[in-house]
């Protein structure tokens, strides 16, 4: 998220360990305590829409370092046949997924179809990535399958697009699908 708001990160270590959260190129440092199951969170102060950035995440003993970052904003998007229509069903499917490519700070997630009775601390992944830029291979899977096994829902897509140009790319835009 950016500013106003705060952006959350979380995570797991061993319960009681000093989590710190970096962001070098802000000079940015956040640490907490993981709680009693290991289970720690970070909100970051409110950050301007931007991107180019890392985080790296220590607990003393480990280091995980996420690359690409941006601050911006995330749309959630859910439905049902509505959200199942892929990018490359659409009308002029190959320009449309040529196109992609002029959206680099629009980046898209889609979500693994999980059934659970009790809420889930994590989410897997649908495709062969976690986030990803807008780029064919992203909202396709592979540039050359245009049919229903495309991956990226055209709903998200064109309304994350259309937000992401009206803003003349000056923020990042996240869809989680």
């Amino acid at each position: 998220q950016r500013e106003p708001h705060k952006a959350r990160i979380w995570g797991w270590a061993l319960p009681g360990a000093n989590v710190t959260a970096t962001i070098p190129n802000l000079a940015l440092a956040v640490t907490v305590a993981a709680d009693t199951d290991g289970k720690w969170f970070v909100d970051f102060p409110p950050q301007p829409a931007s991107d180019g950035h890392s985080i790296e995440i220590s607990d003393g003993s480990k280091i995980i370092l996420l690359e690409d970052i941006a601050f911006g904003d995330v749309f959630l998007c859910s439905g049902q046949s509505n959200m199942d229509m892929t990018v490359g069903a659409v009308y002029d499917a190959q320009n449309e997924i040529a196109g992609s490519i002029n959206y680099p700070n629009l980046r898209l997630a889609t979500a693994a179809r999980i059934k659970s009775d009790r809420p889930m601390d994590d989410v897997k992944s649908a495709t062969y990535y976690n986030w990803e830029r807008s780029s064919p291979k992203s909202v396709t899977g592979n540039a050359s399958d245009l049919g229903w096994h495309s991956v990226f829902s055209a709903t998200c897509y064109f309304f994350g697009r259309d937000l992401y140009q009206s803003l003349n790319g000056t923020v990042p835009i996240g869809l989680v699908v």
